[in-house]
């Protein structure tokens, strides 16, 4: 049994999983536009795990604010979203998600 968020998603298109999955999460509104505070909560989750401290966490979800500044059209905008915040945690751990 999945999440609902995830659940309510998997019948999207393949391509547009990420943006379905961002926008029932809250990261991203209904115009698709990167909202902060969402990000912040469900980034927290790592800390919780042990992967992130709050700081870094903080300092991820504020980076990936300039994601808004050029967002990339329809199904692609989820995929953006998910490289700031990948790219920003590899600085910090040299893992990816």
């Amino acid at each position: 049994m999945g999440n609902a968020a995830t659940d309510a998603c998997s019948d999207e298109n393949k391509e547009c999983f990420r943006l379905c999955q961002f926008k029932s999460f809250g990261l991203l509104d209904k115009d698709g536009r990167y909202v902060e505070s969402e990000a912040l909560k469900a980034l927290t989750l790592m800390v919780y795990d042990r992967l992130l401290n709050q700081e870094q966490v903080n300092n991820i979800a504020k980076i990936c604010n300039s994601v808004n500044e050029h967002m990339k059209p329809g199904c692609e905008r989820g995929d953006q979203v998910f490289q700031c915040i990948d790219d920003e945690r590899f600085k910090i751990t040299g893992k990816h998600l």
